[in-house]
């Protein structure tokens, strides 16, 4: 097992999704856990009046945002509009994730940040 799929392996063993692994046996006997190929995302788009104020909001909720089980894992701007950010959480916990975007300090959050706009889908990941 390479590095890499060894660090998402025990990852994913520390995660709130631990229970959706399974226990398989190897050719040699040894028993090892193997992902199930599910993994939660929070995509989300925000139209905002200036990128550089919702940054420093966002940026400032950090410890929330990990609080109700969510890793930001990408952050993008469109090119031909900077007003219109995307952004990715890996979601640990949908169900804190779900009762903190639904929150009153969310939309106040964005209310302060300059947010005019915006959507969110959770999504799965799927392989094959």
């Amino acid at each position: 097992m390479g590095a890499e799929n060894r660090q998402k392996l025990e990852k994913a063993m520390n995660s709130p999704l631990a229970p959706l692994l399974e226990r398989e046996g190897n050719k040699r006997g040894e028993s090892r856990r193997q992902e199930v190929d599910i993994m939660i995302y929070m995509l989300c788009r925000n139209r905002v009046r200036n990128y550089e104020k919702w940054r420093t909001v966002f940026d400032s909720n950090a410890s929330a945002h990990h609080k109700a089980g969510l890793s930001l894992v990408h952050l993008w701007r469109l090119l031909d509009d900077v007003h219109t950010v995307f952004f990715l959480f890996e979601v640990h916990d949908l169900e804190r994730a779900k009762a903190f975007i639904s929150a009153p300090e969310g939309a106040k959050a964005g209310k302060e940040a300059g947010v005019l706009e915006g959507e969110i889908r959770f999504l799965e990941e799927v392989h094959g």
